[in-house]
């Protein structure tokens, strides 16, 4: 973890490094005008194409687009606040829910649920008819919105027909829960309201081919440990902490212990318990490291 944690703070400062080179550069070998050429060329790069499109003829489809399109001079700045702050009341029901709740209280919050899933609909559909699917498709945030809602109109559908006759909604309320917590993927829409979480999760995507390293390098090691453990702790099948489930008997087994040391859940039992085991395979308890080496623990 605190590999991870290095790599995208590195990623972020040398980020920030490369931000401050590019708008300061000022200096003795280039001019002012030079300056402000640099800076307009910079300027026309990072300038988007803008592509909202203007009102609907069509007055069904200009109501909607109005909507949509309310406040902020036509950016719909106040339509993105009125659906955040739907979003945030809709996480803190979700937060709300806890073990032994009567029937009442749940009922009240699926009640809840079903209007935030309703104005969530009502948000798609009036994108959909207010810019027209070809605009609205192109927003990747909108693919997003578009595929929340369709998790959440599953949802509610297999409440009400889970118990029907339908063969496929028999499995149970287990893939009903499944479904269920894409709700909890609302809360990324709150991502393209700021600008701060943007660029954290910007610079998460720009660290990848590093992490990708990191996770080579972290794999490397494990796979020799695992296998050096299994070379020399294989015979233990019993301690304080290694059991059948968690042991140095074959390479997978020895991964999956590795991994949870590297955790620092109880490592230091499991050191312990290769140093001087209950139970070898043998039936003795004479195959820790301490016999191996030839010390008297």
């Amino acid at each position: 973890m605190n590999l991870f944690i290095g790599v995208i703070f590195l990623r972020f400062t040398e980020n920030q490094i490369e931000a401050r080179k590019n708008h300061k550069i000022r200096g003795i070998i280039i001019t002012e005008n030079q300056q402000k050429w640099i800076e307009m060329q910079r300027l026309i790069i990072s300038i988007k194409p803008d592509l909202r499109v203007g009102a609907p003829q069509n007055r069904f489809r200009r109501f909607f687009y109005d909507i949509v399109m309310w406040g902020g001079n036509g950016t719909g700045l106040k339509f993105d606040l009125c659906i955040m702050v739907i979003i945030v009341g809709n996480i803190v029901t979700m937060a709300l829910t806890y073990e032994g709740s009567s029937n009442a209280y749940d009922d009240a919050l699926n009640n809840i649920n079903y209007f935030f899933t309703a104005v969530f609909i009502f948000e798609c559909i009036a994108k959909i008819i207010g810019l027209g699917i070809k605009k609205y498709w192109l927003n990747t945030w909108n693919r997003f919105d578009l595929f929340v809602v369709i998790s959440s109109l599953v949802d509610i559908i297999m409440s009400f027909l889970g118990g029907g006759g339908f063969s496929f909604l028999r499995v149970g309320p287990q893939l009903a829960r499944v479904i269920r917590v894409f709700r909890v993927a609302r809360l990324l829409k709150l991502i393209k309201s700021f600008e701060g979480l943007q660029k954290i999760i910007q610079t998460l995507i720009f660290s990848l081919p590093s992490l990708m390293n990191v996770l080579a390098l972290l794999f490397l090691v494990f796979f020799m440990f695992s296998v050096l453990g299994v070379f020399l702790f294989s015979s233990i099948t019993q301690g304080a902490m290694i059991n059948s489930y968690m042991n140095f008997s074959n390479f997978g087994l020895a991964m999956i212990t590795l991994f949870r040391c590297s955790t620092g859940e109880g490592w230091w039992t499991i050191m312990y318990d290769t140093v001087s085991p209950t139970l070898c395979k043998d039936g003795s308890t004479n195959c820790g490291s301490c016999k191996l080496l030839h010390y008297d623990c």
